[in-house]
């Protein structure tokens, strides 16, 4: 069940909300067994959502403005190489048999790249931003963000349907 998040939230709270529910699809994820299998392509298939709007959207609308910012391009990059990464390992585990022996593995191996990325982000991505961006750029973005990633996860949801 997504967060509740108030319309008028700036970008780095809509976030970190984002990132407390991913903690917690994770969470409940990993605890699942092969026995499972369906549980846990349900909550997959509901991380996988989440995870990719929620990096589309950052990259759209928070990456694309701090990167313009030169002493914050280089974080701006690296970020962007993490959720390369993560999404690399979401269809590996996406195309691996949900009772497939190695898929507990692999998806720790995502929890603890998403987990880093995310700490990352919440201290030194955030720094940058409120350093660069002022309160009403922040809050203009924050409905962006929320606006975006609402309209990536009807876009899949709606793919999934047809």
């Amino acid at each position: 069940m997504p967060v509740a998040i108030p319309a008028l939230m700036e970008i780095l709270n809509a976030i970190q909300a984002d990132h407390r529910e991913m903690r917690a699809i994770i969470k409940r994820l990993s605890v699942t067994t092969k026995r499972g299998a369906s549980s846990r392509e349900k909550l997959f298939l509901r991380l996988h959502e989440q995870l990719e709007a929620h990096a589309t959207a950052e990259e759209e609308i928070l990456y694309a403005r701090l990167r313009e910012i030169k002493s914050a391009r280089e974080l701006v990059l690296r970020s962007l190489e993490e959720h390369h990464v993560a999404r690399l390992l979401l269809a590996e585990l996406d195309a691996l048999a949900k009772d497939d022996e190695s898929w507990g593995a692999k998806l720790q191996v995502l929890q603890e790249s998403v987990e880093h990325h995310m700490k990352e982000e919440e201290t030194e991505v955030f720094r940058a931003a409120r350093k660069s961006l002022d309160r009403d750029e922040l809050k203009t973005r924050g409905e962006d963000f929320l606006r975006r990633r609402k309209e990536l996860l009807s876009e899949r949801k709606s793919a999934r349907a047809a």
